[in-house]
């Protein structure tokens, strides 16, 4: 017969009573409960770690209560969720897979993906074919390079970066690169040590590694890309050694400084639109300003209407 969509093979259906009501309560609470952490969806593997059965399960696809997703995987009546097709996927996988690549960069908070991807990698040196889902393979151990997030489980950021890098154009892997530092999720010197870890010689790679030293030879990590641009400007310029995100405390909070000149207290921020153009930036950027100035500091603002010669010429008679 078929039941919401998933063939169900005849079998002896097994009466409630035979089952025990209470057994039947029991296990339907633990699974739902279980599911409400892993986005509605179970594995039939943890349905019989509950307390459940095959006989159980059978049941509950026929009462509507469960609807097959995969192999072995299953979604509890009503339930919905964003990561609910990325869950089913890892599940069905087995316990050393994790989301990865794409997927895990949106995962992560890359802006420029989209959501709905499924791309996964195994660490168990298993094929793993499920209709629907780009599957890799990797030797690297599963217990260092898989975490969660949002209960998923997930390839660290780090690597994940490395992995779009394998497979996406240049400055898509900049772009993820960037999300995920600026969310403190990752840095360039991790990106850096797994890119070469890993190996590959493709132009994203290359790129990748190139952001990567370019960023870390800057002496900070700055995720924005035109800051880094000035910072290289005021490094081949022959400014005075600055430190990047200088943190700067005051009764405001402490603030991360993008350039600092520690000794004369002299700052200079860059201001990108998409950070700083809003009123809750604005409101933000007054306070930040008020408590630098308390604190004894002078700040320069940059943005994209400052030529960086007009800049360095601020620093240079700032620093005398």
């Amino acid at each position: 017969s078929r039941i919401l969509g998933v063939y169900t093979p005849k079998i002896r259906d097994t009466p409630l009573g035979e089952l025990g009501i209470d057994a039947h309560v029991k296990t339907w609470d633990a699974i739902t409960e279980l599911a409400e952490r892993t986005h509605g969806v179970v594995a039939a593997k943890q349905i019989l770690a509950s307390g459940g059965s095959w006989d159980w399960i059978r049941w509950a696809v026929r009462d509507g209560r469960l609807h097959r997703l995969r192999h072995g995987v299953y979604a509890i009546r009503g339930a919905a969720s964003t990561y609910q097709d990325l869950m089913a996927a890892c599940l069905a996988a087995g316990p050393s897979a994790g989301a990865s690549h794409l997927a895990a960069a949106e995962v992560w908070g890359a802006e420029q993906i989209k959501r709905g991807l499924l791309e996964l990698t195994t660490f168990d040196r298993r094929r793993t074919a499920l209709p629907g889902v780009a599957t890799h393979q990797s030797r690297l151990p599963s217990t260092e390079v898989l975490t969660t997030r949002f209960n998923i489980p997930i390839v660290i950021p780090a690597l994940t970066v490395v992995q779009v890098a394998d497979r996406a154009h240049p400055r898509l892997v900049k772009s993820v690169a960037n999300d995920l530092v600026k969310r403190n999720w990752t840095s360039f010197q991790k990106i850096l040590e797994w890119s070469i870890r890993v190996g590959g010689g493709g132009q994203g790679q290359e790129a990748l590694r190139q952001m990567c030293r370019r960023a870390v030879d800057l002496g900070g990590h700055s995720d924005s890309p035109a800051a880094r641009t000035l910072g290289e400007r005021l490094k081949a310029a022959g400014v005075a050694p600055f430190e990047m995100d200088y943190p700067v405390e005051t009764r405001y909070g402490v603030f991360l400084l993008d350039f600092a000149w520690p000794h004369p207290k002299l700052g200079l921020e860059y201001n990108g639109a998409r950070d700083h153009d809003n009123p809750v930036a604005k409101r933000d950027d007054a306070r930040r300003r008020a408590g630098l100035v308390e604190a004894g500091w002078r700040v320069y603002d940059a943005n994209a209407a400052v030529t960086y010669t007009e800049v360095l010429e601020w620093v240079m008679a700032a620093l005398g």
